[in-house]
């Protein structure tokens, strides 16, 4: 059996793959971004939610921990730039590749 980390990095390299495969890298980079922008949205809400509630003390407060609720979606949004960041590497990598098989067949 795979260790979790492990696992989760052979699906992802898949997730990747597939993209590349049938041409939706532009579209796999936008919906990083836009899972990215939802989690500084909420992020934002948040704390704009908790500075007026802040200022009217007889309502009730937020009394949980902001690493409980936004920890896990964190950890996601750090995954999926590490997957754009490797997708972004290997377009680089391809392209020299490419331009070196090229000079060699001339």
């Amino acid at each position: 059996m795979l260790p979790l980390n492990h696992a989760a990095a052979v699906i992802a390299m898949h997730v990747v793959q597939f993209y590349y495969d049938y041409g939706c890298r532009p579209e796999l980079l936008t919906r990083i971004a836009d899972c990215v922008k939802l989690n500084e949205a909420y992020q934002n809400n948040f704390q704009k939610t908790k500075e007026k509630l802040r200022q009217n003390p007889n309502e009730r407060q937020f009394e949980f921990s902001e690493n409980y609720i936004f920890g896990k979606f964190d950890t996601f949004c750090k995954r999926l730039e590490k997957i754009r960041d490797m997708m972004n590497t290997i377009e680089a990598f391809t392209g020299m590749i490419l331009s070196a098989n090229y000079v060699k067949q001339y």
